[in-house]
């Protein structure tokens, strides 16, 4: 259920650091984190990034973020509306690295930058370092059982060929 490409043409910091926080409730350990990969620019959302940084340090909750991207035209994986096909198209972007420095440092978190998949790894790596809790949480993994079809199916079969094989006309040799 995972599609690769771009979520879309708005970023809502706050409302992603207030779902996170929201998650984070029910959640019991001795620190909570929250991971923030993002460009740095908020253009959309009801919750400002203001508002949900105020919340968070109030909880004392840390948030690592991560600037990605590069300043200026970059291409980017698009998906057409209409057809569903992948096509490569450019777009301006810029990062606010000001904005996510300002994030880590309120909530006692950390600013790192990464600006291709082997240094996402070890910026991934450097917070696991960090920051280790071990903790439960649920599965909401969503399936569905599918042998009950195959075992009545087959047992139908098996009854068919008993009744049909008990009529004298229907043996073949």
């Amino acid at each position: 259920r995972i599609e690769i490409g771009a979520a879309g043409l708005e970023t809502a910091i706050g409302d992603a650091i207030g779902i996170s926080l929201k998650r984070l409730e029910d959640v019991k350990s001795r620190s909570n984190i929250i991971i923030l990969l993002s460009d740095g620019k908020s253009n959309a959302g009801e919750l400002t990034p203001e508002e949900a940084l105020k919340t968070a340090s109030d909880r004392k909750i840390k948030i690592y973020t991560i600037g990605v991207g590069t300043d200026g035209i970059v291409p980017f994986l698009n998906k057409d509306r209409i057809s569903g096909r992948q096509f490569i198209d450019q777009a301006r972007f810029e990062t606010d690295e000001p904005t996510l420095q300002k994030i880590a440092s309120e909530t006692g978190g950390k600013f790192f930058r990464a600006e291709n998949l082997e240094s996402l790894a070890s910026v991934y790596n450097e917070i696991d370092r960090l920051e280790k809790t071990k903790v439960k949480i649920k599965d909401h993994s969503d399936y569905r059982e599918l042998y009950p079809f195959f075992i009545l199916a087959s047992v139908f079969l098996f009854l068919l060929h008993a009744t049909l094989s008990n009529i004298r006309f229907i043996n073949v040799p």
